[in-house]
């Protein structure tokens, strides 16, 4: 039963598993789709740029949709955002040129922003707690299933008749979820508490373009000169340091007890796990010589070990464990999964490592995430939910950026090629791994408020 009363909660959450599905695949489909994109109507040399402006335009919307989630109550961002994401799709599977795609796409971004807050304030408002810990769970399946399929769904519809119509047979499934859950998201809006905002919303938007500029910099290092890259990059690291102070709570980085250490914790979790997975592939395939459906298999064992992590967190024994030894021992494991991925890219050691090590590294992080989103959540004060949620997301936006742009500037700089190649990615996982692992130490920062 929900806790907002008169809201039919199996309804609620299939349109919000819906939603999270959607968004995987369409992440997903895209990327595997940007080729046969680029050939249709160009763009192949700034093809990056596809994925840029949907990352800048989703940053400045996490902002805007916190501050409309705490004033206005979630349903508004949450529809907003559908509507937008839906338009965006439209948008790009109708281009005629490269520049209406990047239209559409910056379009999706906004609306992507705005679901996301959305959909975490209402698990919080309308799921009790005991509650929230399987939604997290299921909603960790719904991203990782999609996401496994997404490219080979997406590479079957394109090949049977075109790319475009994945893009513009989405919005079908988003718009008839919408259609069945509008009466139930008419009844929480009902009961959301309408708040007048004393922060000022301009200088936080601003703060999100100046961060969200030097996260797309850090993203398309390689569309620059050569000679331009440690410069642009150092801009772009100073323009994340101060974009992103005004928009994550006090103490964050000073790893203060509570909110702002699993605030930033989420950003260290994702960042060194998406830099590790952007060179797995790259190393499996040009260092160990196997074939992309080889080295993509091993991102699929990291999806099961994320889905398997996240149906683990939802077991009522382990939420009986301190948050802190929850996260202390998932990071953990995290990091021995990584550590062990890495012996798998040596090319004297067998490559079985290497897909047993990301299975425990993907379960690992399915427990780590689903874990600090409901810390996040339960810890936050009721009125500052969206807010909480919106810098949840940008710290793991800014990690996955900074951790992918330094495992390539590795591999770029060092000109490494065939099994050299296995060697270089090795040695920067396992400088994740460390990191990983040094993060876990953190975990005890969780206990007490902050």
């Amino acid at each position: 039963m929900s806790v907002v009363e008169g809201v039919r909660l199996p309804v609620l959450t299939g349109a919000l598993m819906a939603t999270v599905a959607v968004a995987s695949f369409v992440t997903t489909a895209t990327a595997a789709l940007m080729p046969a994109i680029t050939t249709d109507i160009g763009g192949r040399s700034v093809y990056a740029l596809a994925f840029a402006v949907f990352t800048l335009a989703e940053l400045v919307a996490l902002v805007a949709g916190a501050r409309v989630c705490d004033t206005l109550g979630p349903v508004r961002s949450f529809l907003g955002g559908a509507t937008a994401h839906v338009l965006g799709l439209v948008l790009a599977g109708v281009a005629g040129d490269f520049g209406w795609f990047l239209v559409g796409r910056f379009v999706q971004g906004v609306g992507s922003g705005l679901v996301t807050v959305s959909v975490y304030v209402l698990v919080a408002q309308c799921y009790s707690e005991q509650q929230r810990t399987g939604m997290f769970a299921a909603m960790a399946s719904a991203w990782a299933v999609p996401g496994l399929l997404g490219p080979v769904a997406g590479g079957l519809m394109s090949a049977a008749w075109t790319w475009r119509s994945v893009f513009l047979s989405v919005p079908v499934v988003e718009l008839a979820a919408l259609v069945v859950v509008l009466p139930t998201l008419l009844v929480v809006q009902r009961t959301s508490v309408r708040r007048e905002s004393v922060e000022p919303v301009a200088v936080r938007l601003l703060a999100a373009l100046v961060l969200a500029a030097g996260v797309v910099a850090v993203s398309c290092l390689r569309l620059f000169p050569e000679s331009w890259t440690w410069p642009v990059l150092a801009g772009a690291l100073l323009a994340i340091a101060f974009g992103v102070r005004p928009l994550v709570p006090a103490g964050t980085f000073r790893f203060a007890r509570g909110l702002p250490t699993g605030i930033l914790l989420r950003g260290f979790v994702g960042g060194f796990f998406s830099g590790a997975q952007y060179l797995l592939p790259l190393a499996l395939s040009e260092g160990r010589g196997y074939s992309a459906v080889g080295a993509g298999l091993a991102l699929s064992c990291g999806v099961v070990g994320f889905s398997l992590g996240g149906l683990l967190q939802s077991r009522q024994q382990l939420t009986r464990i301190p948050v802190s030894t929850r996260m202390a021992v998932s990071l953990a494991a995290l990091a021995a999964g990584m550590l062990i991925t890495a012996l798998g890219l040596d090319p004297d050691l067998p490559v079985v490592l290497a897909y047993a090590g990301w299975l425990v590294a993907g379960l690992g992080l399915g427990v780590a995430i689903t874990g600090l989103n409901l810390f996040v959540l339960e810890t936050a004060p009721e009125h500052e939910r969206g807010a909480a949620s919106a810098a949840m997301r940008i710290t793991d936006s800014i990690g996955n950026a900074l951790m992918v742009a330094a495992g390539g500037l590795v591999i770029a700089t060092t000109a490494v090629t065939g099994p050299s190649t296995a060697r270089a990615a090795e040695w920067v996982t396992i400088v994740f791994a460390l990191g990983m692992a040094a993060t876990a130490t953190l975990a005890r920062r969780l206990r007490g408020a902050s």
